[in-house]
């Protein structure tokens, strides 16, 4: 069997030689090495690894698998953040995460809160949720921030009429622009994410709070 096992990883290493890694990724391939993590069988971990996770994520996107497309992108994005596909698996995760989002809840535009630099927009985020988060804004620039769940706050029973401003804060700094924005809980499949479209202003700050009511969506 480790003579077989020996083939095998030579015969892959000669691939990864003579064969490019957009072709190399094909569902075959893809299945086993990148969603199974099957990486002894990938010469030079480091080097390959990255470029056939993120074309892999292609091929899943391609085919209709966005669940699979979304977590190889999202492992070149987390685990390879220096490489020069990281910034395409951040656009690639996004475009995913905003299909599998479809018929969501439509999610208003947040209201201004105040002034930015001319030539930037800034949009405030709290999460007064016990669950944690993740923003994704697609437009003239692509940013996915996940932020960190309220640990002294709970679901609540009814709207509490004004942010209760007990969780963490995320200040996201963005080109004006539109954007395609998608909000969901990171931490609990079962909280139903938001979906917009959202145009950004420049020199204007924007600001929104995010908690959970026990008996709707946050």
């Amino acid at each position: 069997i480790s003579g077989l096992n020996n083939h095998v990883s030579q015969r892959v290493e000669a691939l990864f030689g003579k064969v490019a890694p957009e072709e190399l990724a094909v569902e075959e391939v893809c299945d086993r090495v990148a969603l199974h993590r099957e990486i002894k069988l990938v010469p030079q971990p480091n080097v390959h690894l990255p470029e056939l996770y993120y074309y892999c994520g292609r091929t899943y996107e391609a085919i209709g698998e966005l669940e699979n497309a979304a977590e190889l992108y999202d492992v070149v994005r987390t685990d390879y953040p220096e490489h020069d596909l990281s910034s395409e698996a951040t656009e690639g995760l996004a475009r995913v995460e905003i299909s599998l989002a479809g018929n969501a809840t439509p999610i208003p535009p947040p209201l201004g809160s105040g002034t930015a630099p001319i030539g930037t927009s800034v949009y405030i985020v709290h999460n007064d949720s016990p669950e944690q988060m993740k923003i994704i804004l697609s437009g003239p620039e692509t940013i996915i921030k996940e932020i960190a769940e309220c640990s002294i706050c709970t679901r609540l029973t009814s709207d509490p009429g004004e942010c209760p401003n007990k969780g963490p804060i995320e200040r996201i700094t963005l080109k004006p622009g539109e954007y395609d924005v998608v909000v969901k809980s990171v931490s609990d499949d079962g909280v139903t994410p938001y979906r917009g479209n959202w145009t950004f202003q420049s020199g204007i700050e924007y600001a929104d709070c995010y908690y959970i009511l026990t008996t709707t969506e946050p």
